[in-house]
């Protein structure tokens, strides 16, 4: 009987087919999650050197390893961002000693800074005119070494002042070169001639792409202080760094004391220049350590709801089958029910007395 139960329970639920308890497919937000997660993991290791990558590597828990390997075997490469592209940066007002002042990236690699007023609405009025000419000369930047900005910047500048009403007189402007590199951020002194201010920014444009290129091929921007290929990027950069840093200055008219800017000597632009080549390299330490753990810890977070899923669908799916084999031994019994009743009718209907030899003879063809 029990054989007979389960070859009937068995064939009914073959029949009803496997797609009903097959564990299901992932759905596609949480897998783009996992590869979003492991493409910050593979940028974060690939901009470590090659000592920190091995020590990173075997700090990294075991599965995520495993996750890493997979997701580089499927050819996914780590794109890094170019310097000096996408949107301005943010502007701001800011409070000095004799009052405030307004300053911003007017275009890449080139700060502006309004002059010292007394009142805080005066600097915010002096920033939307700074930010309306951001907006036209940002647009105006194709080559980040072009000797003809200056006009562009000029005409930015006075449009935005026609527009909002205000002069360039008034904002009495001073600017500053300013170039992110993988040393730290070389920067002149503000003046007030955008000609000198370009052209330093030039010169550290130039300098940063010779360095870039004295790194190899597999240097950038991104690329860790501590190697020797960025040793030799920074030596080619050096000099550049150091001529802006004594450069002559244009101060503003009436500034005195501490406030005037005033051209570094040999001696004190070397030691600014090795102070923040130390900074920088401190900073990105520790940026590089928070992004990897951060990175390690969102993948270890993905690993573990793919897991929690996949214990799901597989509960589901058993729960499923049980359901499926318990409706299949329903069956088996109410037919073994039936059948049994069907021959207990046959039996009493054989065994009555009131029968005639006629129906017992022909009782297949009785209708029961």
């Amino acid at each position: 009987m029990r054989l007979m139960l389960k070859g009937m329970a068995d064939e009914i639920v073959n029949t009803a087919g496997s797609r009903s308890f097959m564990p299901k497919r992932g759905l596609g937000g949480s897998q783009k999650r996992k590869q979003g997660a492991l493409q910050r993991l593979q940028e974060a290791i690939g901009e470590l050197s090659k000592e920190q990558r091995l020590r990173a590597l075997e700090a990294i828990p075991e599965r995520v390893k495993t996750a890493l390997l997979s997701h580089m075997e499927r050819g996914v490469r780590a794109c890094k961002r170019a310097p000096g592209s996408g949107r301005p940066r943010a502007a701001a007002v800011h409070r000095k000693k004799g009052g405030w002042i307004a300053a911003l990236t007017l275009v890449p690699h080139l700060k502006a800074s309004t002059r010292c007023v007394k009142t805080q609405k005066q600097a915010v009025a002096m920033l939307g005119v700074l930010k309306r000419a951001q907006a036209l000369a940002w647009r105006m930047v194709t080559d980040e070494c072009h000797e003809r900005e200056s006009q562009g910047i000029v005409w930015a500048l006075e449009e935005a002042c026609r527009e909002l009403p205000n002069s360039v007189e008034e904002l009495s402007l001073s600017f500053c070169a300013s170039v992110q590199t993988a040393w730290g951020r070389a920067a002149g002194s503000f003046s007030t001639s955008l000609d000198e201010a370009l052209a330093q920014r030039a010169l550290l444009l130039r300098s940063r792409r010779a360095a870039q290129g004295a790194q190899g091929a597999r240097a950038s921007e991104a690329a860790c202080p501590e190697s020797g290929a960025d040793g030799r990027g920074l030596e080619a950069f050096r000099g550049a760094w150091l001529q802006v840093l004594q450069a002559p200055v244009r101060p503003r008219a009436g500034v005195f004391g501490r406030a005037r800017p005033r051209p570094k000597a040999l001696a004190e632009a070397q030691l600014v220049l090795e102070r923040e080549v130390r900074r920088q390299a401190e900073r990105r330490e520790l940026s590089l350590r928070g992004r990897l753990q951060r990175a390690v810890r969102l993948v270890s977070d993905c690993l573990r709801e793919e897991e929690l899923r996949a214990a799901r669908r597989k509960r589901q799916a058993t729960k499923d089958y049980e359901a499926q084999l318990q409706e299949g031994r329903r069956k088996a019994r109410q037919a073994l029910r039936e059948r049994k009743a069907e021959r207990q009718t046959r039996w009493r209907w054989l065994k009555d007395p009131a029968r005639t030899m006629e129906e017992l003879l022909n009782f297949r063809n009785a209708v029961l």
